[in-house]
């Protein structure tokens, strides 16, 4: 039930895309959505990621948090498949999340996502569909997408990034306390165990002062 639940979320990111020409950089879909997450985890690996929230937005249902989540990697049904559990977060922040059995996708994605949204509708008020349907859009529709390459474990290795600020034209972006101005940016590797490097999504005020940055980076094993 719980790999059905995760196949329920993730339906609800994906974004349908025309498939780009071969000589074209993949769409952001088929890089976030669409693609073998633990060819590079072993299949009893332990994944942690550092999260981290700073906010100086006037509402009070939007404050400042500096977690972990970790992801318990178990053999699934075939080589490229896995039973996930996770910790999302520590003692008094601890949120429940999973277990996710036979996935073939890195679940940190949605749960980042999933969270985030929750801190959006408290900061603004606005339905969570609505901010959804948003983001969705904004992946599907002017997204791009950029060969780079990131540190990992001392070294550079290839990876994607794809940003999209999906606010800017938003017929409601005044009541948006100044989150119109969001940019999301994810970075995957095929090198990184679980294919997700990091997710950064921020919004800057006018002044250049930070108004709001939430936060998911690996930390890979050892550090």
């Amino acid at each position: 039930m719980r790999s059905l639940a995760f196949a329920i979320g993730l339906a609800a990111w994906t974004v349908a895309a025309t498939p780009a020409p071969s000589q074209e950089a993949p769409a952001a879909s088929d890089l976030l959505f669409e693609t073998q997450d633990w060819r590079s985890a072993p299949p009893d690996a332990s994944l942690l990621y550092r999260y981290e929230r700073v906010s100086s937005l006037p509402s009070e249902r939007v404050q400042g948090l500096s977690d972990t989540i970790r992801l318990l990697l178990s053999p699934g049904s075939s080589a490229d498949i896995r039973n996930v559990q996770v910790e999302m977060f520590s003692g008094a922040q601890r949120r429940p999340a999973g277990p996710f059995d036979d996935v073939a996708g890195n679940p940190v994605l949605v749960l980042f996502l999933e969270q985030h949204l929750k801190t959006l509708v408290s900061a603004v008020g606005a339905n969570p569909g609505y901010l959804k349907n948003a983001i969705r859009a904004g992946l599907r529709d002017s997204a791009s997408v950029t060969p780079i390459t990131t540190a990992y474990e001392d070294q550079q290795v290839p990876a994607w990034k794809i940003a999209t600020r999906p606010f800017l034209q938003d017929p409601h972006r005044a009541q948006m306390m100044g989150l119109d101005t969001l940019t999301y940016s994810f970075v995957v590797s095929d090198y990184v165990p679980g294919r997700v490097h990091s997710i950064d999504v921020r919004a800057d005020a006018a002044n250049g002062r930070k108004l709001f940055q939430e936060t998911l980076s690996y930390v890979p094993s050892g550090s």
